[in-house]
């Protein structure tokens, strides 16, 4: 890593200040004889560092902090409205103002024997469902406290909805739905803190997680999900999935369906025209987050991987953990960090094979989400593929009551791609004249949905799917082909 002699600051219409960051990178005998940038630039930086139990403390260094730290973006702010940004490819603290300011850096203090993810399940106008997982030594948590509390708008103060204390008991994953502890209403954005606690009543770890009911439609803050929805309906291929839309999922997301929508996305590039590579498109927004999908695939994999896995187990996939979730999510840089944790529901044994046969966008969704969720088979990760209800309700809604199987070229559906395809759905099939059950993956092929044996000695194309971090917000563009939509 590269340091930085001093601060650079470009002043224009808009200014950056990028200042570089010092961690687990080894430096050169050249890097390490220069000089390490001061943190207090001025003083209007100001190094925040969490303590032994859950607070925070000034800190007079004059450099930043080396190994057992991670920066924290929701605490980290400045008073007048200037961004702070970590880039993980540089190790550095980007600030992004147009005005004088004052910035508070937070950075956490890493707790190397036990860890938290937090995610959100579900949203609803009235609910919010928190996903937990935590690993390591599990057996130092006494118990684990939730604080609640409403983000106001730019001119009011977030309201402290209080704290409650879960049952816990050892459990690696739990959820936790909001509204059994504090009242949650439609159309606001919460930020919802998890306190780990030990024997001796003392904080050994803290995570924070911002989340939004449907819908958090206040369109100053400017983001992805908010300008998709203001700006778009079914005349240009957007539909509200609610009980008034017939053969829909229900489920309060908005989806584009139709031939070719202006749903595409320039990602994992800056370039002035976007590459054909970084082209992707929106599958739907779900809750706060919109759902990408690559324009193009990555190669040609099996269920497993690169090798013939006949397990039909997503959740030991190499194609799920090494290239999808490995290489193909370290090639995307920093723009990675865009990318949300998710819960992914590919449940071993999920259908029978005939329900594809018969059933329609709608009855797949139940299947794949509300009863895989029921079951609690979902695997924890940041990318995945194409559901099959995905596909179905890409095409023109008169085709939603269909079977998906018997969709055809009259379908006018924009996610049919130029090469059989594979989903993240499995299902089992007992083959005639065998005793035995096997592991079948579900794969596109034209304007239809088949189904392979995952023993098939023949891969199909990949193409990754993801959902995006609520706060990331459109910069221009107007989702053509030729002028994709631009994110930061």
């Amino acid at each position: 890593m590269k340091n930085k002699k001093r601060n650079l600051i470009i002043f224009s219409t808009f200014i950056i200040l990028v200042i570089g960051i010092y961690l687990i990178v080894p430096k050169t005998k050249e890097e390490s004889n220069k000089t390490k940038p001061n943190v207090n630039t001025n003083g209007f930086l100001t190094l925040m560092l969490e303590q032994d139990y859950g607070t925070y403390k000034k800190s007079s260094a004059s450099t930043w902090p080396q190994d057992g730290y991670v920066f924290n973006e929701t605490l980290s702010r400045c008073e007048n409205g200037s961004i702070l940004a970590w880039e993980d490819e540089y190790r550095r603290v980007v600030l992004s103002t147009s005005v004088s300011d004052k910035c508070y850096v937070y950075f956490d203090k890493i707790n190397s024997e036990i860890e938290l993810n937090l995610i959100t399940k579900e949203v609803t106008e009235d609910n919010i469902i928190i996903g937990a997982t935590l690993t390591g030594d599990i057996q130092m948590v006494n118990q684990i406290v939730f604080n609640v509390a409403k983000i106001g708008n730019p001119s009011n103060d977030d309201e402290d909805l209080g704290d409650f204390v879960i049952p816990y008991s050892n459990e690696a994953e739990f959820d936790i739905s909001l509204n059994n502890y504090v009242e949650i209403s439609d159309s606001n954005r919460y930020r919802i803190r998890a306190m780990l606690y030990d024997d001796n009543d003392q904080i050994i770890l803290q995570k924070e997680i911002e989340a939004s009911t449907l819908y958090y439609g206040l369109c100053e803050t400017n983001t992805l999900s908010c300008d998709i929805i203001s700006n778009s309906d079914e005349s240009n291929g957007l539909y509200y999935h609610d009980d008034n839309l017939a053969y829909s999922a229900q489920d309060r997301s908005y989806r584009y369906a139709g031939t070719n929508p202006d749903n595409y996305v320039c990602f994992g590039s800056d370039e002035t025209i976007c590459p054909a590579d970084n082209l992707y498109r929106i599958i739907g927004v779900f809750g706060p987050r919109v759902k990408l999908i690559k324009n193009s695939d990555i190669g040609s994999y099996y269920y497993g991987g690169v090798t013939n896995d006949t397990s039909g187990d997503w959740e030991t996939s190499s194609l799920n953990i090494d290239i999808l979730n490995g290489t193909y999510l370290n090639s995307l840089g920093s723009f990675a960090d865009m990318i949300d944790n998710s819960e992914w529901y590919a449940g071993k044994y999920m259908f029978s094979d005939e329900y594809v046969n018969v059933y329609n966008s709608k009855e797949i969704f139940s299947l794949e989400y509300t009863q895989e969720r029921n079951y609690n088979n979902s695997i924890l990760g940041k990318v995945g593929m194409l559901y099959l209800n995905e596909f179905g309700f890409a095409a023109d809604p008169s085709n939603w009551e269909k079977s998906i199987q018997k969709y055809d070229a009259n379908s006018n559906n924009w996610l049919v791609y130029s090469n059989p395809e594979l989903s993240i759905t499995p299902f089992n099939i007992r083959v005639p004249d065998d005793f035995r059950n096997y592991p079948v993956s579900y794969f596109f092929c034209g304007n239809s949905i088949m189904n392979c044996l995952v023993i098939d000695s023949t891969p199909f194309s990949v193409r990754p799917t993801f959902y995006l971090k609520p706060n990331v917000k459109l910069i221009s563009g107007d989702g053509t082909n030729n002028h994709p939509y631009r994110i930061a």
